[in-house]
């Protein structure tokens, strides 16, 4: 099953991606990682 692990394999990326875009919008002034 491809889609399985294409799945398992762009969570971490979507998950720090969330995380990113929550601290743009939480802390504004702290946009560079």
């Amino acid at each position: 099953m491809q889609s399985a692990d294409f799945f398992t394999q762009t969570l971490p990326g979507t998950l720090s991606f969330v995380i990113f875009i929550g601290k743009a919008i939480l802390f504004p002034g702290n946009t560079k990682l």
